[in-house]
């Protein structure tokens, strides 16, 4: 569809913006409307004069974005901005990207009109990814688990990491900053999860200083729960294994000579424990003393462990121990929750 008919089909988008300003003149003649535009004008001056100090009005990631804010002017610069604005800078990037994975023939559903959302774009980008991924050889990692489903790996590199963590927002994954990478790298196991068929991504991270604690993240870097990860318990279980510092090692520990000078080069002298990221911490632990609980994964923070409870008797109330008996499990439980609301 031509921008022509776009413009026919939608005139309230086809913005003069002198007669917009000379709307808001009092005077029945506009005689008031130059004096407007001209406020309007120096006011334009003053934002490219700003930017021009300052840099780009976005994240030096944002390279597309950047490169169109480049190409306009005045006022049609300040209106793109807000434009952006609306989608957001980085729905901008995914939308480019996902124009070259439709170039590249790797999106399934090439048929526009049948996108509503950016939430569609991503999720079929996410596909289109994994599939292009899964093509190219598989150099600088260590694939620890692969089915038909799902891939676990092990990058070894601070390219592989930037390539197998592309399109999430893990510090790990940043293009400009290595040292996130080399760190969790030096300090534990790192695995990236990939769900082969959904293009799903989620990040895994144990240290050596805390044994059996497990952070697992989602693209956005969130933390979150084994639970939504989707993962049947078997194949969790093999993944808690492979996080085992104790068992496996660090990754870095695995690096090639070459990874290893880049890692001596680019890792800045810092404390050994890495910095905080406002992560949740989840331990990850195999309860033996409820069979019928189907051996679930249980968070040991003491509040998750009780809404778990909770939503086991709404389940299936009537397979599972008497309330008397569930109210006791929590009672035991409750002084560690007490401990945590009286650090939090």
């Amino acid at each position: 569809m031509g921008i022509k008919h776009l413009i026919q089909e939608n005139p309230s988008m086809d913005l003069n913006l002198v007669r917009l300003i000379s709307k808001l003149d009092p005077s029945k003649t506009n005689k008031l409307t130059p004096f407007m535009v001209k406020v309007i004008k120096n006011r334009m001056d003053r934002f490219e004069k700003d930017i021009a100090r300052d840099g780009n009005v976005y994240s030096s990631r944002y390279e597309y974005v950047n490169s169109k804010m480049n190409d306009v002017n005045g006022v049609e610069k300040l209106l793109l901005t807000w434009i952006i604005d609306q989608f957001g800078a980085e729905n901008i990037e995914t939308l480019r990207e996902f124009n070259e994975a439709l170039d590249k023939n790797l999106v399934d559903q090439n048929d526009i009109s049948k996108y509503e959302n950016f939430e569609d774009i991503t999720n079929q980008l996410s596909i289109a990814r994994t599939k292009e991924l899964l093509k190219k050889s598989r150099k600088e990692i260590s694939v620890v688990y692969e089915d038909d489903e799902i891939m676990m790996l092990k990058p070894l590199s601070f390219e592989s990491s930037l390539k197998y963590g592309a399109g999430t927002k893990w510090c790990t994954s940043m293009k400009n900053d290595p040292e996130y990478f080399y760190r969790y790298s030096k300090n534990g196991v790192l695995i990236y999860l990939i769900n082969k068929q959904t293009g799903r991504k989620f990040g895994c991270h144990s240290e050596k200083n805390e044994p059996g604690r497990v952070h697992i993240y989602n693209e956005v870097d969130q933390s979150i729960d084994s639970f939504h990860i989707g993962l049947p318990y078997e194949k969790l279980v093999i993944l808690m294994d492979l996080m085992n510092v104790e068992k496996y090692g660090v990754n870095s520990d695995l690096f090639s000579d070459e990874e290893k000078s880049n890692y001596e080069l680019k890792l800045v002298p810092m404390e050994e424990e890495l910095l905080p990221m406002n992560h949740i911490e989840e331990t990850m632990a195999v309860n033996e003393e409820l069979p019928r609980f189907n051996r679930r994964i249980i968070p040991t923070p003491a509040r998750e462990r009780i809404e778990m409870l909770v939503e086991i008797m709404e389940e299936k109330e009537e397979e599972y121990p008497t309330q008397e008996k569930i109210m006791g499990m929590i009672s035991d439980i409750l002084p560690g929750l007490e401990q945590e609301d009286q650090r939090g």
